[in-house]
């Protein structure tokens, strides 16, 4: 579809109607250390079929480019062996358009003064956490020099603004390894775990968002791999505000509300832009605490070798810091996941 389907010639800047597109999406879900992080990015858009890719393709680009910012499945973006540079190029440049200040006079930045603006809850979920306690002795970026990344973020500042486009809200719920473990203790299983966690953030975008006539589109992957939802969508929202459009395998869609509609997407993330970039937040936030796990442990033990946190890695990881679990008094609850 056409960007605005020729609304730009019959409706002035000012008068053009407002709607909103909202992508969701997680990292950390298989791993057996670390955080689960979820995150939602909003659009201000005049129409909720925005083609994202399309008007931003002259700074954002699906494959690695050392001139654009790639937006796509975060796992196609990190990988150990190609490093965080080209995630976190993306993340801060797009971050850059909500929170200016925090780049702002050349100031050295932190992970907490990044991570204290986007985490909801931000100091509750993380002040008991092996490592985590040190945000503000990591400076960023990581990777990517200021001066590489400030020149495109004024590129993308200019092309949603060209477009008339603005990203307007940013959100990310942490569930730390102790929070996993008391949900899990509580009776939840992980998707329900992950759907709770999720639905926090539904709320929110539909409160803030979607609950008008000016309505709207959310895209989220889908959830521990099931089809339905309606059930729990109708917890969040009521029964009279939820409607089935359709329910498969690959694609559940919903009305919600007046004019709001939800899609829990197979594969999202290669198919729809705001979850891809959802994804990158997601991945760079839980490097970023994994980045602050495997430093904490190697003060204690330098030779040791770090970790990503999934299953087999972890069981090497934690035999190797055996010793220091005990000799720090870590609880295992604050450590590993029960799942």
């Amino acid at each position: 579809m056409p960007y605005l389907s020729g609304n730009r010639a019959t409706c002035p800047p000012s008068h053009r109607p407002v709607s909103y597109l909202a992508g969701i999406d997680e990292a950390g879900y298989g791993p057996s250390l670390g955080p689960l992080v979820i995150s939602t990015v909003v659009f201000k858009t005049t129409t909720p079929k925005t083609n994202l890719p399309k008007l931003l393709h002259r700074i954002t680009s699906p494959h690695l480019r050392p001139d654009k910012l790639t937006v796509c499945d975060s796992k196609k973006i990190y990988s150990s062996a190609a490093g965080l540079g080209h995630l976190e190029k993306t993340a801060l440049a797009f971050l850059w358009q909500i929170h200016p200040v925090i780049f702002q006079n050349n100031r050295s930045l932190t992970i907490k003064n990044v991570l204290e603006k986007i985490i909801v809850d931000f100091p509750d979920s993380t002040s008991c956490l092996p490592g985590y306690q040190n945000m503000d002795s990591l400076s960023l970026p990581l990777k990517v020099n200021l001066q590489i990344l400030q020149p495109l973020a004024q590129r993308l500042a200019e092309e949603l603004r060209k477009n008339s486009v603005k990203l307007c809200d940013l959100r990310i719920r942490l569930v730390t390894v102790s929070q996993f473990n008391r949900d899990i203790k509580q009776g939840n299983n992980k998707a329900d775990l992950l759907f709770n966690h999720t639905g926090r953030l539904l709320s929110y975008l539909y409160r803030q968002y979607l609950n008008s006539y000016r309505g709207g589109c959310i895209y989220a992957g889908k959830q521990g791999g099931r089809a339905y939802y309606q059930s729990h969508l109708n917890n969040l929202f009521g029964t009279n505000e939820v409607k089935i459009i359709k329910e498969s395998p690959t694609c559940s869609a919903y009305q919600i509300g007046p004019a709001g509609r939800l899609e829990f997407v197979q594969d999202g993330e290669d198919r729809h832009f705001v979850i891809a970039l959802a994804s990158i937040f997601s991945k760079y936030v839980r490097e970023l605490f994994m980045t602050l796990f495997n430093n904490f442990w190697q003060k204690h033990y330098p030779e040791l070798k770090p970790t990503a946190g999934y299953p087999n890695d972890a069981r090497r990881f934690l035999n190797d810091i055996d010793f220091f679990i005990k000799k720090l008094n870590v609880s295992p609850d604050d450590l590993v996941r029960m799942r």
